[in-house]
């Protein structure tokens, strides 16, 4: 019976928990995140186990290590929850924090108040990020380099989740400023207050870029000879925030839809366990959600395939138009690249949220899909420049390193280990891009032509 928590010392691989017959040893449960050592059941991190009412023993994976601890089974199912999580049978996958916590980044942190001074950085950067993004979007469009910059960081952040505790200085970059903040509490918020939350701080962004805009028309019409206003160039930018935050709202509709079911108990989503998907709220929410799904996720990459569609043989003629960075880094014959980048990353959100703790099919399934990616850059070519085809191989093969890492990392050195490397590989992709694009603005210098003036002297002194 799995009544008592007194544990008798069986044979390998199997267990007791039966005071009235201590001879009797059942054979250990073949279930994934379940061991048996000295009589006992033990569980492994990353998994939350309970007895059933029918009296059978289900293991299922929790989001994080840090959320469900692992150890010794007894009869409370909660042993196997970290530190300040509340210690109750209702916290089903250990997804509840002690009252006056919350859970960021896998752990619970204390939070009672909105940390104002962190908030305030948090708009600061996203109005910087705004401004610099807008101009670079007033450069030419034929240029990939920073978008395959952005695609590198984003897909990291989804291979590496939810153990990026060393890497969340680069959550900004995928759209995310509360995970950028790091294990740290940012507002008191609930599971689907985070939801929220998340999907409105990358809105955030297209606000701050309406500002930006209406401030630039103001001062143009007040000054029009000092301060000049193109819609096209805030059109180009709204198009590259779309393209940027597309794997962030997608990872946000994909979570979210993403419920395991826990017997006895019912359905609760498995990146945030606090919110169970049979509450009221969370239907209420849930039609939202698909339409997002849909109009972003799927509404996107459908748009931008059917404009380059429809205008396909003239598109070498379009070299000014706000639309052109979705054409002109490619060539002619590879128009819809950036449609297959969405397709790739919105695969690479489904094995995030489908395979978040499946480790060995994760890393599998990652490094199957970039591979495959690598194939087909090496294959066609699709980029102008030799150096943004350069970078995208060297990017995919570090994605690829990356997925491998996660298969070779185990519980308890999977957070240090695989940070550690991973954020090496991470630095080394920075430092490659950095001096190579360093090394193609000079090489384009020496390149230039003289101007006419430069022209006019040269031939004073012949």
């Amino acid at each position: 019976m799995l009544s008592s928590t007194t544990c008798d010392i069986c044979p390998l691989n199997t267990f007791s928990v039966s005071t009235a017959t201590p001879n009797s040893c059942d054979p250990c449960p073949k279930l994934e995140g379940i061991l048996c050592a000295d009589g006992k059941i033990v569980v492994q991190p990353a998994h939350w186990v309970h007895v059933t009412a029918s009296k059978q023993i289900q293991s299922i994976p929790c989001s994080s290590n840090k959320a469900c601890t692992g150890g010794a089974f007894t009869s409370n199912p909660t042993v196997v929850c970290g530190e300040n999580r509340k210690r109750d049978i209702e916290n089903v996958l250990c997804g509840q924090c002690d009252d006056g916590y919350i859970e960021v980044e896998g752990q619970c942190v204390q939070c009672n108040s909105a940390n104002g001074g962190y908030i305030v950085l948090l708009f600061f950067l996203a109005t910087l990020y705004v401004s610099v993004l807008h101009f670079l979007s007033r450069m030419a469009s034929d240029k990939a380099s920073v978008t395959i910059f952005m695609y590198f960081i984003q897909s990291s952040m989804l291979i590496l989740s939810p153990v990026t505790t060393y890497m969340s200085w680069i959550g900004f970059f995928n759209f995310n400023p509360e995970k950028s903040s790091g294990p740290s509490c940012v507002i008191p918020m609930s599971g689907l207050q985070i939801v929220g939350f998340n999907i409105g701080t990358t809105f955030l962004f297209f606000v701050i870029l309406s500002v930006i805009c209406a401030i630039n028309f103001v001062l143009s019409n007040f000054a029009p000879s000092k301060v000049v206003f193109s819609l096209k160039h805030y059109k180009k930018t709204v198009i590259s925030l779309v393209l940027y935050s597309y794997t962030q709202i997608t990872s946000i509709c994909i979570d979210f839809l993403n419920c395991t079911n826990v017997e006895d108990h019912g359905k609760y989503m498995f990146s945030i366990p606090s919110v169970s998907c049979d509450d009221s709220s969370y239907k209420r929410i849930y039609p939202l959600m698909i339409v997002l799904l849909l109009v972003y996720t799927v509404g996107v990459p459908s748009v931008i395939f059917f404009v380059l569609f429809k205008n396909r043989s003239r598109l070498e003629e379009k070299t000014d138009v706000s639309f052109a960075l979705l054409f002109k880094p490619f060539k002619v014959g590879t128009y819809f690249w950036q449609c297959w980048i969405l397709i790739r990353r919105v695969a690479m959100a489904c094995i995030s949220a489908f395979l978040l703790n499946t480790r060995s099919s994760r890393a599998l399934a990652t490094t199957m899909l970039n591979l495959l990616c690598l194939v087909l850059q090496m294959w066609l070519i699709p980029f102008k420049r030799t150096i943004d085809n350069n970078m995208e191989s060297f990017s995919l093969l570090s994605l690829i390193v990356l997925s491998s890492i996660q298969s070779y990392a185990a519980p308890p050195s999977y957070d240090k280990f695989t940070m550690s490397v991973s954020l090496l590989v991470v630095v080394m992709f920075f430092l490659a891009f950095l001096i190579a694009n360093i090394k193609e603005f000079i090489r384009s210098k020496q390149m230039k032509p003289p101007t006419s003036s430069n022209s006019k002297d040269i031939n004073d002194q012949i």
